[in-house]
């Protein structure tokens, strides 16, 4: 017996009514006609028709090829088994019995199958029954649906798992009518990719007429309702959601018109809409007659799949490695649509390239982000031999894509108002209005016939040569689009993985002047990206800048004339490549906050995928926002200056030239000189000194905010295997002992995080100005020596320091509007790393409860004075002409943890949720992200467990997200550990001051003496006589915690004491952190007798502070800025 076609695709069904010696089947999910060898010949001598045996006549079928059956799959499609090359299927007859209850179809398929070569047609029946996993059906539960009374099922075939319902030739170059019968149980609703003909008890008939590919096939069912929508649409929907999905898509007639307007007329009779449960996973899917929808899908959703009705259902890929040509015209397509809607041309315009320019800005985080510049599946046409299509889905085939078509719109002449007469949209409405098979006699566009003439040869859709062959042959009358077309670089564009070689013109842009990626940055990593640095430093404490020498290795991602990096207040010495050859540059003019655009131009064309290297010479200014020059006298030595850098957010480009944007992170090596005697450390590996020169290397990939420096004459004390503690000699002691337990915390953080990465971990007690408690720059931590409290108290400060060596500096926030994912989770993992060091688990739990009701504390607070509607407050920020020093704030911080931490408790505790947290930390590492791709990552991870993802479907996304003010959700904390504090709260608002005692708080922890604190902050002023009773009574002013202390001077000032001005002026003066000093400021300006004397201080104390403190301070005393 020999093999003579591979017709069928089948996976996990059952046949049961085929003749074994005629069609075989087997594991490998082939089906064969097989027939005896005669000769080079291979015959089909007879097959199953309806009801009886016939003789087939003796033609030549194809001959027999080994090399093919050694691949086992089909030469037209590396994803299918079927050979349509032998004989393809022309329509489908299908019968179908629906069974919940088993979760399976028992289907019965007649095949009308033409062989290629052979006028004759042969019927082949087939009976079969699909598996309860089959892999493009989805059986709910009755609790999964809205009405939680009845079950539901729904299918998704695309891209091959329509041969999990029906043995079928599972690739888009096969399309077929088909006609279908379907049985389910009574009140329930059976909807499908055809016209719906009636329903008759319990049975339901469908026609389509029009051919369509297997991916096309689908099918709902249901108990549903309907509401009519137009004259030829109706929206489905269950009994809970029916008049919602009614009013949310009741203009569908409009965008059907819109749509033929410029496409051409609408083919498929009936365009419905199926709300579908939450478990569908994507906004939609555009079955033929019936589009199924997300219960939250908007109207670009809506014009997207509308626009299918001619890309992707009319005219299809030939196979899934041409993907692109079915979204890539669509997205092109519905944002022309969309724009059509809008009456005034310009504002159509604008609209059209500000969601292009959103598509660019997916575009680019998928590229950059997620899957790799250099990955294959970035190429619009990729090579899909071995690889599930399924892995290859991404925006890339939809917004390169788009992107492609718009350049190819611009090369050749632009579009005329947005109508059917420019070029590139009466081309679309030729493929749309032709298709490949001679079914359509008729073609309504003068020009269709020649897209005829280019697929008379092919089976199926198009593939990408067609695409391109047809567009030639259309402009062919003309020599300069001919010569245009000529000079694009199409394997680039095709057949080359990365950012597309070229970003069209957008008006949107070009008015930002600022990242598509990065509201803050000028740079754009998406055309080329910095990748490795090598840094020289000269460090000149008398003119209190840095000589830099820089050599940057970039890698082009597109072909680029130019380069485009950040700076701030930074003089360009000279710029060349590696060999010497000088380059042109330009830097544009101070923009307040950004810096400057510095613009270097390439002497030719730099091709995409190259690797450059472009050494800059530079020098800092004095007034550098992210270094602070000290004189001697601001250290604790006096004796010494000091000089240390704060990059974080943006200002890295103060110290180099660099893409300033956490979506860039860049490997590492340094060479610092220094005056002898001083100590230079470095945010890496400290190699070595050689007499004024200090070497570092960096080996895992940071972003700009971490680079770090600091130069001081500085002592240092081993704290454990890994770590060492720098301090100047004044406070190293005291410094080795409050950090001695550093390795524990890094051992217990790595139990819950996975293995520490950056081989040491050290930590620099900085001078008092430092404005943040602490700075996780990879290796070597900045912290404040506010934390110097004299018995580890503040040990929390230093693990969430650790744990960002996991969340920011391995997986990153893609920009400062996704902040939250950076410092809210630090701040959830913090407190389950403290509570894990805790070896009585309920007191552990008590404690990481009592500490996020802290945090509650901190962030009501924060909410209040910032006010419940400011924006700021939401968890996802818009930056766009926002200063990312004026979001920061404790929002990020606590209402992102507490969000964690309900998500947490919703999908089943920590059990449950650690390992998801470990998994999203392995996945996500070494790259930068952003919201919604961690959203997507939580929802696939649970994606096995139908109760999970409903909870999640149950969140309040929206709210949590992107509005502002408190939580629409506060977790069920344990509050055991407050209960002591309040009813000592209680004694001092009822009692008189005589009762207050010691005795009262003897046995409080310094956290729950804070809590008390900072209850009395948020209530109404105490009388002054009770205040000061309070201050000794319970030790609290004479206390050398700095959180303590801080909150008590906070009280005193909203109790007018003007006996603690001097100690409240003195606290702000000495030390910078800014979790402190501007809180306290705020209350010294709403103190309107002593404003004046506040403003004054700070006015004679700016000089000594760091940018980021002074500048915040301004705008909280109300000083220009």
């Amino acid at each position: 017996m020999a093999v003579i076609g591979k017709l069928f695709s089948r996976d996990n069904f059952r046949l049961s009514a085929v003749k074994h010696n005629i069609v075989k089947y087997s594991n490998t999910g082939i089906i064969s006609i097989v027939n005896k060898r005669n000769g080079d010949n291979n015959y089909i001598k007879e097959i199953r028709a309806k009801n009886n045996w016939q003789s087939f006549t003796k033609r030549k079928l194809y001959t027999y090829n080994r090399n093919i059956e050694a691949m086992a799959l089909s030469p037209l499609d590396p994803s299918s088994y079927s050979r349509p090359e032998l004989a393809v299927v022309k329509h489908v007859e299908l019968s179908l019995d629906v069974d919940f209850e088993n979760k399976q179809l028992s289907g019965l398929a007649l095949l009308t199958v033409n062989a290629i070569e052979d006028i004759n047609e042969v019927k082949l029946r087939i009976k079969y029954k699909t598996s309860p996993s089959a892999t493009a059906l989805q059986w709910l539960e009755p609790k999964q649906t809205s009405g939680k009374k009845y079950p539901y099922m729904f299918s998704q075939c695309q891209p091959i798992h329509a041969r999990s319902i029906m043995p079928c030739q599972d690739s888009p170059a096969v399309k077929f009518t088909y006609t279908a019968e379907v049985s389910a149980p009574e009140n329930f609703s059976v909807l499908m990719s055809a016209i719906r003909d009636g329903s008759n008890n319990t049975k339901t008939t469908f026609r389509q007429p029009v051919p369509i590919p297997s991916y096309l096939l689908a099918i709902a069912v249901g108990v549903l309702e309907s509401r009519e929508l137009g004259p030829r649409s109706h929206v489905w929907a269950e009994k809970e959601e029916i008049e919602r999905s009614a009013w949310e898509f009741a203009d569908t007639e409009k965008y059907l018109q819109a749509a033929e307007a410029l496409c051409g007329p609408y083919q498929w009779t009936q365009y419905d809409l199926l709300v579908l449960p939450p478990s569908f996973p994507y906004g939609g899917m555009e079955n033929p007659c019936l589009t199924f929808a997300g219960d939250r899908s908007q109207a670009d959703v809506i014009v997207h799949e509308i626009m299918h009705s001619w890309t992707g259902n009319l005219v299809t890929n030939r196979n899934f490695e041409h993907f692109w040509l079915n979204e890539g015209f669509t997205v092109f397509l519905e944002r022309k649509v969309g724009a059509s809607l809008i009456s005034d041309k310009d504002e159509a315009r604008k609209s059209r390239d500000f969601n292009s320019l959103l598509g660019l800005q997916e575009l680019t985080e998928t590229i950059m982000s997620n899957l790799g510049p250099t990955n294959p599946l970035t190429e619009l046409v990729p090579d899909l031999t071995n690889t599930h299509p399924d892995d290859s889905f991404s925006r890339v085939p939809y917004e390169k894509g788009s992107l492609f078509l718009r350049y190819l719109e611009d090369t050749l002449g632009g579009a005329d108002d947005l109508g059917v007469e420019n070029p590139l949209t009466q081309l679309v409405v030729n493929l749309s209005n032709v298709h490949p098979d001679d079914a359509f006699s008729t073609v309504p566009y003068e020009k269709g016939s020649l897209f005829l003439r280019v697929l008379e040869d092919s089976l199926g859709g198009p593939d990408t040569d067609q695409f391109k062959s047809f567009l030639f042959e259309y402009f062919k009358d003309s020599a300069d689009q001919t010569k245009a077309l000529n000079d694009v670089d199409w394997a680039t564009w095709l057949h080359k993985p990365g950012m597309p070689p070229v970003i069209p013109e957008n008006g949107e842009i070009e008015a930002t002047a600022l990242s598509p990626l990065d509201p803050s940055s000028f740079s754009r990593p998406e055309q080329a990206i910095i990748e490795h640095v090598d840094l020289i430093l000269h460090v000149d404490f008398e003119q209190k800048q840095l000589n830099g020498d820089v050599m940057l290795t970039v890698s082009t991602l597109m072909n680029i004339n130019e380069l485009i990096l950040d700076t701030s207040n930074l003089t360009i010495e000279m710029i060349e490549l590696e060999d010497g050859s000088e380059l042109k540059y330009k830097v544009d003019e101070h923009l307040t906050y950004y810096g400057s655009k510095l613009t270097i131009i390439f002497n030719k064309t730099i091709i995409s995928g190259q690797k450059i290297k472009i050494r800059i010479k530079y020098k800092t200014s004095p007034s550098a926002t992210a270094l602070q020059w000290l004189e001697p006298k601001q250290t604790s030595g006096q004796t010494y200056p000091f000089l240390f850098s704060k990059c974080v957010a943006i200002h890295a480009r103060s110290i180099m030239p660099c893409q300033d944007s956490p979506a860039v992170k860049f490997t590492y090596t340094a060479e610092v000189s220094a005056p002898e005697n001083f100590s230079v450390l470095m945010s890496a590996i400290r190699d070595g000194r050689n007499n004024t020169n200090t070497t570092f290397r960096q080996p895992v990939p940071i972003p700009s905010y971490l680079l770090a420096i600091a130069v001081g004459v500085l002592e240092s004390r081993e704290l454990g295997p890994r770590s060492h503690v720098w301090a100047e000699k004044e406070e190293i002691e005291r410094s080795a002992w409050e950090f001695a337990d550093t390795e524990k915390y890094l051992q217990a953080a790595e139990a819950q995080c996975g293995p520490y990465q950056w081989t040491q971990y050290n930590l620099l007690v900085l001078p008092p100005s430092f404005p943040y408690g602490g700075m996780e720059n990879p290796c070597l931590t900045f912290v404040t020596p506010t934390l110097l409290a004299g018995d580890r108290s503040q040990a929390n400060v230093i693990v969430h320091e650790i744990v960002h060596s996991w969340t920011g500096n391995l997986v990153t926030n893609r920009n400062f509007e996704h902040f939250w994912l950076k410092e809210g989770f630090t701040v959830f993992l913090e407190r389950k790393v403290g509570a894990s060091l805790i070896s009585d688990k309920d007191e552990a739990r008590k404690s990481r409860d009592f500490n996020s009701l802290l945090g509650l504390q901190q962030l009501t607070e924060t909410i209040n004075d910032l006010g419940a509607d400011n924006p700021l407050t939401q968890l996802v920020l818009n930056l766009s002409s926002v200063n990312p020093d004026d979001a920061f704030s404790t929002v990020p911080y606590e209402k992102g943890s507490l969000f964690l931490r309900v998500l947490e408790d919703l999908l089943g505790g920590p059990d449950i949720f650690d390992k998801f947290v470990r998994s999203y930390l392995n996945k996500y590492q070494r790259q930068s992200i952003d919201t919604e791709q961690f959203k997507s990552y939580l929802f696939q991870y649970f994606n096995d467990s139908s109760d999970q993802i409903r909870v999640l479907n149950d969140v309040e996304w929206e709210t949590w997200l992107h509005k502002p003010g408190m939580p629409p959700v506060i977790p069920k904390y344990d509050t055991s550990m407050t209960k002591a504090v309040k009813n000592v709260l209680l004694k001092i608002n009822l009692n008189d001051t005589a009762s207050l005692d010691y005795n009262d708080v003897i046995s409080f922890s310094p956290h729950q003496m804070i809590n008390l604190l900072q209850h009395l902050v948020d209530q109404d002023a105490l009388p002054l006589d009770k205040l000061r009773t309070l201050g000794e009574a319970y030790r609290v002013s004479t206390s050398k915690n700095t959180e303590i202390a801080y909150r008590w001077l906070r009280i005193c000032i909203r109790s007018r004491d003007e006996n603690k001005l001097n100690d409240s002026f003195a606290f702000v003066n000495q030390q910078g952190r800014m979790k402190y000093v501007r809180p306290i400021y705020r209350d010294l300006y709403a103190w309107e007798d002593v404003r004046e004397r506040t403003i004054e201080n700070f006015l004679r104390n700016e000089p000594y502070m760091m940018h980021v403190s002074a500048y915040t301070i301004r705008k909280d005393l109300h000083i220009d800025v």
